[in-house]
């Protein structure tokens, strides 16, 4: 395969890990004893998120859908995360949102959801001082629906003990 399209899509996996590993960075500030408010607040806000996306990984579409949403609100409503962390945990979410309403058919949330991850992608990229038009190079091979779905399932296996969410095991 292309090293140049794998980039992108080895970029967004990565990305993907951010949310566990930003979990993680901060409960490791706080154990250190290196913790300021604002990463207390910033730890609780990811935990927050993390909390609502259980009904993602353990619930039909509905409780899917729903737990995603709510993660979304979280993160969308706070300005304590590092930004381009913010923009990270929002395509993410909205990567996976484009997958299950993909997947159970809803055209009309599907490619909102599509609109969504490919801003807040692209978004992230530029606040990582990625120039628009270097971002939309990056990120243009990963827009395409079947890599979506491939990113979203390889990064969901890894974030859930080798599994997929439960919608999707069964559609």
């Amino acid at each position: 395969m292309n090293s140049k399209l794998l980039r992108p899509v080895s970029c967004l996996i990565g990305l993907a890990w951010s949310c566990c590993i930003s979990l993680l960075l901060v409960s490791l500030i706080v154990v250190l004893g290196c913790a300021t408010d604002l990463g207390k607040q910033q730890e609780s806000i990811l935990k927050q998120s993390n909390k609502a996306l259980e009904g993602y990984f353990r619930g039909e579409a509905v409780e899917a859908r729903r737990s995603l949403k709510q993660a979304i609100g979280i993160i969308e409503e706070t300005t304590l995360l590092e930004p381009s962390g913010h923009a990270y945990l929002l395509f993410v979410h909205y990567s996976r949102l484009y997958v299950l309403e993909e997947t159970t058919g809803d055209k009309a949330a599907t490619e909102v959801a599509l609109v969504k991850l490919r801003y807040w992608s692209l978004r992230a990229l530029e606040l990582r001082k990625y120039t628009a038009d270097s971002a939309l190079a990056e990120l243009e091979p990963f827009w395409h629906p079947e890599k979506i779905k491939e990113t979203v399932e390889k990064a969901d296996r890894a974030f859930n003990s080798g599994k997929l969410p439960r919608y999707a095991q069964s559609s």
